[in-house]
């Protein structure tokens, strides 16, 4: 979503007119070259699936028709380009000095039928031997048209004429352009249109960055096109010219990825950032990168996509702020779009029903088998001490667990042991059963792997358990019943 100004959502609900522009490096489509009465069709996705979920790269697309005039765009080579749509947001006049008038933040330029046909704050610009009949400045670059086939352009801040390839289309659009003077501002996405002495100012939001094939069909009059954005980019298998150093964080494996297909990576800060990758996983050599890129969304918790400046991004919901009145009518139940935010996120093997978990929140996601964030097995040995105690009331009852984690590799052959004393992430929290419900219930503040009460006239019976935690997965001790023998007995008891 690309927030604009409020005088610009104005001028679209009271039906302002409106501009495209889609810039080319050499090239640029206004109004007079695409059919504006089919409409230019935009389509900004957030999510492909049936149902919400993370873990795509998403592309976004433009659909548009251009006129063909001459048959002159299938000498175009078109290419990547910027789309951007403007709004009319206010109007002034002007003193109508010539009949194309143009004036940048830096420089008035007047454009006449007869000699000098260009001039530039009151001096003539030499190099212009045509009438103009046309004026188009694009932040540093002043297009100056005449009539078919008559082209030139200049440096707004230097005046200097400037080489730019000249071809058949732009130089007809001169025809189109008549007696209209533009300058657009691409910082501002703003643009003043000069026309009979009245200058419009509109206001652009960027749609994104696009790629235009140049078409390889039968003459027409008009042609069809549809763009992806920099997603398309990556639609390829992962070259064998791309290498890195393993390990390498999850983090860097994205930028690159970016820097290889010459894009610009936005994405930082985001879950598992600093997860390292040990070694390639063998599924990278199988994938395309546009499938590496959304196991790299998948482990942020998010979707990826390009945003309307063409940076990849790592995306998810999120607050825009933005009230529709009782005159924007929308058809929806804002029930269906309260999504909470991911905040633990469970890897799990579907082979081995293995898991890693990232986070400790509890609005947890499930995703199966992300080959970029590493699944190790862990299990527990739990080993029940002797109870101790004489076994009667009044009596010191002591209960203790150990608890050890065992990594193992391949599923039978153990690498590490880790002492459970030793390790933090452990935890421990001792239950009761009820027996009468058949249910155990935790036992406040009794969180430590030693568990000692005095007992009393109505333990006799009761149950005791241990819950051991580790990494989100929980596992228990053996029940152990608290018994009182007859007194002729030894006085030990438990198990």
């Amino acid at each position: 979503m690309y927030t604009a100004s409020a005088a610009f959502h104005q001028a679209v609900q009271r039906g302002a007119p409106q501009r495209a522009l889609l810039i080319f490096d050499d090239a640029f489509f206004t109004n007079e070259d695409i059919n504006v009465e089919q409409g230019i069709e935009f389509t900004d996705t957030f999510n492909e699936e049936t149902d919400l979920s993370i873990g795509q790269a998403l592309s976004n697309q433009i659909r548009f028709t251009l006129f063909n005039d001459d048959s002159l765009l299938y000498s175009y080579s078109f290419g990547e380009f910027t789309a951007t749509i403007g709004a009319k947001v206010s109007e002034s006049t002007y003193k109508q000095r010539a009949p194309v008038v143009a004036i940048s933040d830096r420089n008035t330029y007047y454009g006449n039928t007869v000699y000098p046909y260009l001039t530039r704050n009151g001096a003539t610009v030499s190099g212009v031997t045509f009438p103009v009949h046309g004026i188009f400045i694009l932040d540093d670059t002043v297009h100056v048209f005449g009539r078919k086939g008559y082209y030139a352009a200049f440096s707004d801040s230097t005046g200097a004429r400037k080489s730019i390839a000249t071809n058949a289309f732009m130089m007809n659009k001169a025809s189109r352009l008549d007696n209209t003077g533009m300058y657009y501002n691409s910082a501002s996405r703003t643009m003043r249109e000069y026309l009979g002495g009245t200058v419009g100012m509109y206001e652009f939001v960027p749609l994104g960055v696009f790629t235009a094939v140049r078409p390889n069909v039968a003459e027409l009059i008009e042609i069809d096109f549809t763009c992806d954005d920099r997603m398309q980019l990556f639609d390829k298998d992962m070259p064998e010219d791309f290498t890195v150093e393993y390990p390498i964080t999850i983090k860097n494996l994205l930028k690159a990825l970016c820097d290889y297909v010459k894009v610009e990576c936005g994405a930082d800060d985001f879950i598992n950032a600093d997860a390292e990758i040990p070694e390639e996983p063998e599924a990278l050599k199988k994938a395309t990168m546009r499938q590496v890129v959304a196991w790299i969304a998948e482990a942020a918790c998010a979707n990826a996509r390009f945003d309307r400046e063409g940076v990849l991004r790592l995306i998810w919901l999120n607050s825009t702020g933005q009230r529709f009145s009782e005159r924007q009518y929308m058809e929806f139940n804002p029930y269906w779009y309260t999504v909470p935010k991911v905040d633990k996120l469970y890897n799990r093997d579907t082979n081995e029903n293995l898991e890693a978990i990232a986070g400790t929140g509890k609005q947890g996601y499930l995703i199966q088998d992300n080959p970029l964030i590493a699944i190790e097995s862990r299990d527990f040995e739990i080993t029940l001490q002797p109870v101790s105690f004489e076994g009667k009331p009044g009596d010191t009852v002591t209960f203790t667990v150990s608890a050890q984690v065992i990594r193992v590799s391949d599923g039978s052959e153990e690498e590490e042991a880790q002492d459970a004393e030793e390790d933090k992430t452990i935890k421990y929290q001792w239950q009761k059963k009820d027996l009468e419900a058949g249910t155990w219930a935790d036992i406040e503040d009794e969180k430590e792997n030693t568990y000692t009460f005095t007992a009393q006239e109505d333990d006799d019976g009761s149950r005791y358990r241990c819950k051991i935690t580790y990494n989100g997965r929980d596992r228990y001790s053996n029940g152990v019943s608290v018994t009182f023998p007859d007194e002729e007995e030894s006085g030990e008891g438990g198990s």
